[in-house]
């Protein structure tokens, strides 16, 4: 005998609800990827882009102008001779 009962619509629904939702899903992430992407991108623009003379002596100056810091090392059990 055949079977004529009617689908089991509540199976239907949840499988079609949960494919809606792993492509939500699977978009989001895409589109994070390539947020990132974009990002990265800028990044290396930023990196690579053309340095004035100007901009060099100002970048060199606030490198060799920071405030050091002077720390007594750390030994870590080991013996230091004086000469």
């Amino acid at each position: 005998m055949a079977d004529h009962s009617s689908p089991n619509y509540k199976d239907l629904y949840l499988r079609a609800e949960e494919a809606r939702k792993q492509e939500a899903e699977g978009r989001r992430q895409e589109a994070e990827r390539r947020r990132q992407e974009a990002e990265r991108r800028r990044q290396a623009e930023e990196r690579n882009q053309q340095t004035s003379f100007t901009e060099l002596l100002q970048n060199c100056h606030d490198l060799l102008s920071r405030q050091l810091r002077v720390e007594t090392p750390r030994h870590q059990g080991k013996v230091l001779r004086r000469w």
